[in-house]
């Protein structure tokens, strides 16, 4: 198809360059961007490859021809590169938009159902199951909403039917002690989001933990051999920082 495509513009220029008296290799080196504009539009046309970069390929082409034409002025590049920028951010929004909304269906079908029937156990029988003693100071949640921006800090969580939630951290070093909550329900979501940060997470020994689908197992499950009473599924966004599971 491109061999066509070629052969199609140099038939083309040629006529041209014969009409219009005017040498063939100037008249490619002016109208060049068309061949990217055709080779998008085919692209498109038979949903060949994906669909953003067809239009990224036509756009190109298109811009490029109007700078070669003198109809702008300023840089291509760097008006593709703020292009790109802006379709970059949009994606962004949108999927942090489509993140929450399927964070708070699961967190809606969650609270639908029967919390467990561990709720009213001593604090001795949860420390026996990987929870420490409830904490001189300590903060009450069952859902984190929490944002941490140029904080150096560490939280400590209490609850009884800990529900998951969502973390932010950018440009921070936080730490968040979750070994005293219990989960209201068998799996557990949070969406973490970490830009240039370090985000520790301190959980319960036997929890077992799925982070964008890749499993941590406890050393209960290690050594016993036995299915965990407890999954947390963490999605995480990582941007220039880390994400640490202790």
């Amino acid at each position: 198809m491109l061999f066509g495509i070629l052969l199609l513009t140099l038939g083309l220029l040629i006529i041209l360059s014969q009409l219009v008296n005017q040498n063939i290799w100037s008249l490619f080196g002016l109208y060049w961007p068309i061949l990217l504009v055709i080779y998008g539009t085919y692209r498109l046309a038979t949903k060949k490859g994906s669909r953003v970069v067809s239009a990224v390929i036509i756009g190109s082409g298109a811009l490029i021809q109007l700078k070669n034409l003198g109809l702008i002025r300023g840089s291509a590049f760097l008006i593709l590169f703020a292009a790109g920028l802006v379709l970059l951010g949009i994606k962004i929004i949108v999927q942090d938009h489509q993140d929450k909304e399927a964070f708070r269906n699961r967190q809606a079908q969650a609270y639908t159902k029967t919390p467990p029937t561990g709720e009213g156990e001593s604090d001795e029988s949860r420390q026996a199951g990987g929870h420490s003693k409830r904490p001189n100071f300590y903060e009450e949640k069952d859902v984190l909403n929490d944002r941490f921006l140029f904080i150096n800090d560490t939280k400590v969580y209490r609850s009884d039917t800990f529900s998951g939630g969502q973390v932010e951290a950018s440009f921070s070093d936080v730490t968040l002690d979750l070994k005293n909550v219990w989960p209201l329900e068998n799996e557990i979501y949070m969406d973490v989001q970490v830009n240039f940060s370090t985000l520790t997470l301190q959980l319960p020994t036997d929890w077992h933990v799925i982070v964008n689908d890749k499993h941590y197992y406890s050393a209960k499950e290690l050594k016993d051999q036995v299915e965990p009473e407890t999954t947390l599924i963490i999605r995480s966004r990582e941007f220039m920082g880390s994400l640490k599971i202790i």
